[in-house]
């Protein structure tokens, strides 16, 4: 499980690469993955938001959109988060944020 300086790092590498972007398209592989809301209403209510910035606490990272919503994650016991450009895309095992 990662410490909070990694995920403090993590936060610091993932912010501006996302930020003010859109997001285009959600796809959910693992269903689990998505606590609350179901994993439709999960998808539907992130495509087409704006990433305002991302917090961090305690362990969670939390994705701000500019329309008030938050997607709030945590890295599990892997301290991991892939991120992959539209352009450089690849089967992936984690939710998939399209940019």
């Amino acid at each position: 499980m990662p410490e909070l300086p990694e995920v403090e790092t993590i936060r610091r590498v993932l912010e501006p690469q996302l930020q003010n972007r859109t997001i285009e398209k959600v796809t959910v592989n693992h269903k689990d993955a998505v606590a609350y809301p179901s994993v439709d209403d999960f998808c539907l209510g992130l495509t087409g938001q704006m990433v305002s910035h991302i917090q961090r606490r305690g362990k969670f990272l939390i994705i701000c959109m500019k329309s008030g919503d938050r997607v709030i994650l945590h890295l599990r016991m892997t301290g991991g988060l892939l991120f992959t450009p539209k352009t450089t895309r690849k089967k992936v095992h984690t939710p998939d944020l399209s940019l």
